[in-house]
């Protein structure tokens, strides 16, 4: 059985899976830039806090 191509088919493709991988890519980007700030502002969020109940504790002398 023979095969018959289309270069310009072929070309468009190539393209197509290119962009894909491009637009793929920026939105793995994406999720781990929010996964990286998410865990930054969790670890600012705990320590402010622990800092405001070691704070209080000692100004009310229980600790």
């Amino acid at each position: 059985m023979k095969v018959r191509t289309n270069l310009k088919s072929g070309s468009a493709l190539q393209t197509l899976s290119e962009q894909v991988g491009s637009a793929a890519s920026n939105v793995t980007g994406f999720f781990s830039k929010a996964d990286r700030e998410a865990e930054a502002l969790t670890k600012g969020v705990a320590n402010t806090t622990t800092s405001l109940y070691n704070c209080v504790t000692r100004s009310l002398g229980l600790s």
